[in-house]
C-alpha cells in the first residue's frame, strides 16, 4: 500500500500528465480528475486539441458517450487509456484514498490527462509537441504548477523537446520525467529526462535495495547531474484497466482495477 503524508497531499496543485490516456470509468479518482485532453482530435473553434472539463461536465456517462461516438466513427477513443499506461502513471499520483490498496501519493492535487499516446504506447513527436504545447498555452487557466511525462527516448541534445520543454518551466512550471528504462549503462537517461532543468526520477528495486536492472543512470554532466532522485520501481501497484491484458501481467486477487508494474514511469 501506498502512504501519503497528510500534511502534503498535494492540495492546491494541478498535475498535468501527458500519456496515453485515463480510465475516466474507475471510481478511485473521486474529485481529482479535472479535465481530459486529446491531440488526436481538434476544437474546431480553435484549432486546439479538445478538452473535457469535468468541473463544468463531470457527468461521466455523456463522456463516454463522447468518446464511444468517436471511437465508432475514428477507430480511436479521444480519452479513454486502451493502453493502460496512463491510467498506471496517474494512480500513483492522484488515486483517491478508500478505494482499495492503491492510493495516490498526492490525493490532493488536480489532475489533467492529455492523451498523446496510441493504444500501442508509442506516439510521434509532432503529438507529443502538441501535447507540451497546449500545457505551456494552458498553464495559467489551469493552475498548472507540475507536467509528469513517464516516458522518453535516447535523443540527441538539440532535439525539439528541450526547447518545447524550457518554455514550459519559464512558466514556473515544475518537469518530472521517468530516467528511462535502457539498463544501467552509464549516461543512458532519456528524453526528456535528461533535458535541462527536468528532475529525471530513476528507479530500484524496493524488495532488495538495489538500483533496478533496466533503471537508466547517470551521469549526464553536459546536462547537470542526472537523475536527481530515485523512488521504488519494481512491482509497483498500480490502477489498471480491467479491459486491457497482457502476457504475465500481475493482478490483486481481490481487485482486477489493480496489477503490478515495474519500470521507470512508476518511479
Amino acid at each position: 500500500v501506498m502512504h501519503y503524508n497528510a500534511l502534503w497531499n498535494g492540495s492546491g496543485v494541478t498535475v498535468a500528465v501527458i500519456d496515453t490516456g485515463i480510465d475516466y470509468l474507475m471510481p478511485n479518482w473521486g474529485h481529482s480528475l479535472l479535465a481530459v485532453v486529446s491531440v488526436f482530435y481538434k476544437n474546431a473553434s480553435n484549432g486546439e486539441p479538445i478538452v473535457w472539463n469535468l468541473e463544468q461536465n463531470s457527468n461521466i456517462t455523456a463522456l463516454y458517450d463522447f468518446d464511444q461516438k468517436l471511437f465508432e466513427e475514428y477507430h480511436h477513443y479521444a480519452f479513454l487509456d486502451t493502453a493502460g499506461h496512463g491510467t498506471a502513471a496517474s494512480s500513483i499520483i492522484a488515486a483517491q484514498p478508500g478505494y482499495g490498496v492503491v492510493q495516490g501519493l498526492a490525493p490532493g492535487v488536480k489532475l489533467i490527462m492529455i492523451r498523446a499516446f496510441f493504444a500501442n504506447g508509442t506516439s510521434t513527436l509532432p503529438y507529443v509537441l502538441t501535447a507540451l504545447q497546449w500545457v505551456y498555452n494552458n498553464t495559467a487557466k489551469y493552475n498548472i504548477k507540475v507536467l509528469s511525462l513517464s516516458w522518453g527516448a535516447i535523443e540527441p541534445p538539440n532535439n525539439p523537446l528541450v526547447p518545447a520543454i524550457e518554455a514550459i518551466e519559464s512558466k514556473g512550471v515544475i518537469v518530472v520525467a521517468a530516467a528511462g528504462n535502457y539498463g544501467n549503462i552509464p549516461g543512458d537517461v532519456a528524453y526528456p529526462a535528461a533535458a535541462p532543468g527536468v528532475i529525471a526520477v530513476s528507479g530500484f528495486d524496493c524488495y532488495t535495495g538495489q538500483v533496478a536492472w533496466f533503471s537508466s543512470v547517470g551521469p549526464t554532466y553536459s546536462l547537470g547531474v542526472k537523475p536527481q532522485f530515485t523512488a521504488c520501481a519494481v512491482n509497483v501497484p498500480v490502477l489498471w484497466p480491467p479491459y486491457v491484458t497482457f502476457s504475465g501481467q500481475v493482478y490483486d486477487p481481490y481487485d482486477h482495477n489493480v496489477s503490478a508494474l515495474s519500470g521507470t514511469s512508476f518511479s
